[in-house]
């Protein structure tokens, strides 16, 4: 989207949750780094055939409000005080900690104090991946999708299927692999 003036860049637009009436606001400014956004502004902007402004909130119904809360957070950050900036991909080991000391606020977002501890930090993490990627917000997605990587770093896979909520029965590839090669021999033997 192509912003024109200083009232485009001051326009305040109206995001709403699916679990909730909770309606949060942002600046059209702070939404551009949401393709999904921008593009539903666009199109709800569009259908109003007086050219004013709709005060309508665009909804977002695969969103909690508890995790539209913190995307609206994410967004304001990034617009008004500092721009995430790109994580190198392949990266190695230590790139992960040594971003984080450079991004307090940043850290800060993906911490277990901020996104809550066990099961439930968890889950809102697995939440924002998800609102990242519908909302096609790429430093966000980037950001929660590191975070998962470290907390799978140097795990085995069965802790990374317990971590991911897999299925117990799953097999690693490992074991998945020698099973065909066993197939394989029990065939040609026959």
């Amino acid at each position: 989207m192509m912003m024109d003036t200083d009232e485009d860049m001051r326009t305040m637009i109206k995001l709403k949750a699916a679990d909730n009436n909770e309606v949060f606001e942002i600046s059209l400014k702070a939404a551009q780094i949401s393709n999904m956004i921008v593009n539903s502004y666009e199109q709800n902007d569009d259908d109003d055939d007086d050219g004013a402004i709709d005060a309508k909130p665009l909804e977002f119904p695969k969103i909690s409000g508890g995790c539209l809360k913190k995307v609206v957070e994410f967004m304001k950050y990034h617009d008004e005080k500092e721009k995430f900036k790109d994580i190198p991909f392949p990266f190695p080991n230590e790139s992960l900690r040594g971003f984080l000391k450079e991004t307090p606020w940043y850290s800060n977002f993906v911490s277990k104090e901020n996104l809550g501890e066990g099961e439930l930090g968890k889950r809102m993490l697995f939440q924002l991946v998800t609102a990242a990627d519908y909302l096609d917000i790429k430093p966000l997605l980037n950001l929660t999708t590191y975070k998962m990587f470290s907390d799978m770093n140097g795990k085995s896979f069965k802790e990374m299927s317990d971590y991911l909520g897999l299925e117990s029965e799953t097999e690693s590839p490992d074991s998945s692999m020698d099973s065909a090669r066993q197939r394989k021999r029990t065939r040609t033997e026959s």
